[in-house]
Order: structure tokens, then C-alpha cells, then sequence
């Protein structure tokens, strides 16, 4: 007959332990629960929707289970993230309040550095970007680390190259201490991953994912709802985001649809080029079919996208494109223009169009218009892909490294891909 002994040792070997005899159930229930240091010291408030980065660590964040969580931020950041992961403890990094964002950027790098005592008593860190102000901190904490790595500036023929010097002289410090010091990469895709290989990179690399199942199921599943009108676009007022090719192109649309207006959604990121955006307008005579509704809740949010018929997004510089997969679970055809990286997380539901070709842009967008069965078509496509972006999934993607660090054994890890794009066709 089995003793008593041999059960115990029998489950602990099932749980993977090395040595069962040197462990009791007492000590496994009373193991203190590691802490993940949470790094987001670029966090910017834009009294509304939460940028790309910021929603990813919230919504993953909240699913990790048996962590205690340190968020290091600025403390312009308390509210939003008491509010979103209200039992996480939150340290506040130095930063400069009302000066230019360059010296913002470097001052915050440096300053943070204050608090590696408070960064030390974590068992792991998690840089949730790989700006020199997160991984500064993160690699000189004597801890184990982490860095998310979302997007990677171009070094030629971006405007955003062209107008952010400092970040992106700072970007290329950051990748080389990330190089040496880091332990873990978690590339937001595999054009990320690859990027890093191509330039040396010989550390550990996994692939990570976004999710939209924080926006709710509502009249989005219905494809026929017959209340969508127009089109929407959503994400920063930036020259990267070519903010006036959409006005450019409906100009063009409205003059055969003049019932259908683009409404534009999103925080004045360079309030110059705001201005210029609502001067061209102004000087298109399009007030009436063009309205920039600004920084909306998130309900409101929703409600554009419900009563839409196409989302325009004609951005030129993206590291993922969370913006395109609301869209798609909204069930909304996404006119873009030839991004590589869209080709490879977004393969179906897109019209595509080269490169700041606006006219083209106006064309497709005028073809779903007179067609309802073919922009039917590409909105099944968008929401059969777009239920495939979960933030559980992500989650447990990132969890996975922070085992890792932590030395807790795990499956291995495995990086995200759509499985449109493995196998080439139509899923579900």
C-alpha cells in the first residue's frame, strides 16, 4: 500500500519539483508572491484614450495572477493606473512638468535612477518600452529584466526621424544597453524580433501581442447594422500618422458621397500640426463633411466606430496598430496604405494602397461605398481577425517570461502569430 510519504512525494514530483524531500506543503502556501516592478516612465496622459503601450500594460498586468506589481512612473500617472490596477503600488519617478518633451525625455532618464533603491526590492523588472528612460533604470537595478521593444525608429526617410532627434540619439544608446545588459526581449512582432537580429541581437526574444477585448461586444458583431455612415479615423494628430492625407482623400470621396462625413478622433500630439490639419479644412470647404471630434471616452469611442463604415488609416509609422484592430472587432473594413508591418499582423480585412498615394485612397473608399456586399466582405474578413487579438493571450505570453526571469520552471514560450497568417486562409 502507498504511504503517506510516497503521495507527497509522488505530487511534488508532478509539480516539477527538483527535490521533494526538501520541501513541506506549510512552506509552498506560505512563499511570499514574487514582485514584477513595473518601468513606465514615458507615460504621457492624454486626458482620454491610453496610448498603444499604456493600454497594453494595463490590460496585461491586471491578468497576472500571484504577483505583487510596482508601477515606476511619473506621478502625472497615479490616477490612471490606481484607477486601471488599483492593487498595484505606485512609485513616483522625478520628471519636469510644463518643460519641452526632448529635456523631459533625458531629464527623466537620468533622474530616475533616484529610485533604484525602490527598484531593487522588486525580484524582476519589466521595462514596458525600450525609450532610455525605462531601460536606463531598469538595466543598472541589479535585478533581472525584461524590455518590451514596440517599434523601432527609422533611420532614414521618417518625418518622425527628421523632427525627434534627441529620442532618436537616445533610442540607439538604449538598444545598445539593452544589447549588453538586458536578459529578456519581448519584440511587440516579429518584424520587431527580426530588426533586432539583423543588428546583432543574441539575447532571448519572444513575440507578444495586443488584444481588443476591452472594447464590449455590442451592435459592432451586427454587419448589416443599418445606422453606420461615413468613415472614422483614430490615433495621435502626428505628421507620421498623415492625418491630412485622410482630409485629402475625402475631399475626394465627399464630392460623389456628400452625405458622408470622416470624423477624426485623437489627442493633438504636435499641436502645430493640429492647427494645419483644421486650416486645410478650413481651406477645402470641407467643414461640412470633415470634423476633428478630438480626445473622446472610451464609450464614445466605441459609438464612432459602431456607426461607421470604414476606418481610414493612412499612417505612414506604426509598431503594431492597435487602432486597426478595434477597428476590425467593430467589423470595420481598414483602408491603409502599404505598411510591412500590417502586412504581417493584419493580412486580411485591408484595403491597401501605396505609399501616400491619397487619390487611390479616395478610389477604394468610394468602391465600398457604392458596393455594401464588397465592403460586407472585407468587415467579415476584419472581425474574424480581429477575435483573434485577446489580451489573455498576451498575458500569458509575458507571464511566461517573467517566470523565467524568476526562475520558476514553465512550458516553453511561444510568440504570437495570426493563424491567418500561418496558414493562409480564412479562419473560423
Amino acid at each position: 500500500m502507498p504511504t503517506y510519504r510516497n503521495n507527497v512525494q509522488m505530487l511534488y514530483r508532478r509539480l516539477g519539483a527538483s527535490d521533494p524531500l526538501k520541501h513541506s506543503m506549510v512552506r509552498v502556501k506560505a512563499r511570499r508572491r514574487s514582485t514584477v516592478g513595473i518601468l513606465a516612465n514615458t507615460y504621457e496622459s492624454d486626458s482620454g484614450i491610453w496610448a498603444g503601450g499604456h493600454l497594453h500594460l494595463v490590460e496585461t498586468a491586471r491578468r497576472w495572477a500571484d504577483v505583487q506589481i510596482v508601477i515606476f512612473a511619473p506621478k502625472i500617472g497615479r490616477r490612471d493606473f490606481s484607477a486601471a490596477l488599483p492593487a498595484a503600488r505606485f512609485v513616483s519617478l522625478p520628471s519636469l512638468e510644463n518643460s519641452p518633451k526632448a529635456l523631459n525625455f533625458c531629464y527623466r532618464a537620468v533622474a530616475s535612477l533616484l529610485k533604484l533603491r525602490d527598484m531593487r526590492r522588486c525580484d524582476v523588472l519589466l521595462a514596458t518600452s525600450h525609450f532610455l528612460p525605462d531601460v536606463l533604470p531598469a538595466v543598472l537595478s541589479r535585478r533581472r529584466a525584461a524590455i518590451i521593444v514596440h517599434h523601432i525608429i527609422p533611420l532614414r526617410g521618417s518625418r518622425t526621424t527628421r523632427r525627434n532627434i534627441v529620442p532618436m540619439v537616445a533610442e540607439r544608446a538604449s538598444i545598445n544597453l539593452i544589447r549588453l545588459l538586458a536578459d529578456v526581449v519581448i519584440a511587440g512582432s516579429a518584424s520587431v524580433r527580426r530588426e533586432l537580429s539583423a543588428r546583432g541581437f543574441r539575447k532571448a526574444m519572444v513575440v507578444t501581442t495586443n488584444g481588443v477585448d476591452h472594447l464590449p461586444y455590442t451592435n459592432a458583431t451586427t454587419l448589416e447594422y443599418q445606422s453606420r455612415s461615413g468613415a472614422v479615423f483614430i490615433g495621435r494628430l502626428h505628421p507620421s500618422k498623415n492625418v491630412s492625407d485622410a482630409i485629402l482623400a475625402w475631399q475626394n470621396v465627399s464630392r460623389e458621397f456628400p452625405d458622408q462625413r470622416l470624423t477624426i478622433i485623437g489627442a493633438d500630439a504636435v499641436p502645430s500640426y493640429a492647427l494645419e490639419l483644421r486650416q486645410l479644412i478650413s481651406e477645402l470647404n470641407l467643414t461640412a463633411h470633415v470634423q476633428i471630434a478630438g480626445v473622446v471616452s472610451q464609450s464614445e469611442k466605441l459609438r464612432y466606430l459602431e456607426h461607421s463604415k470604414l476606418f481610414l488609416f493612412p499612417s505612414g509609422e506604426e509598431g503594431w496598430g492597435i487602432a486597426l484592430a478595434e477597428a476590425m472587432r467593430a467589423a470595420l473594413p481598414c483602408l491603409t496604405y502599404d505598411l510591412p508591418i500590417f502586412t504581417e499582423i493584419f493580412p486580411v480585412g485591408r484595403v491597401v494602397v501605396p505609399m501616400h498615394d491619397y487619390v487611390a485612397l479616395a478610389e477604394r473608399a468610394k468602391e465600398l461605398l457604392r458596393d455594401e456586399s464588397h465592403r460586407l466582405r472585407y468587415a467579415r474578413e476584419a472581425l474574424r481577425l480581429g477575435k483573434q487579438f485577446t489580451w489573455s493571450r498576451a498575458a500569458k505570453i509575458e507571464a511566461g517570461v517573467l517566470n523565467s526571469l524568476l526562475g520558476k520552471k514553465t512550458r516553453p514560450i511561444r510568440g504570437f502569430l495570426p493563424a491567418v497568417a500561418r496558414t493562409g486562409e480564412e479562419i473560423l
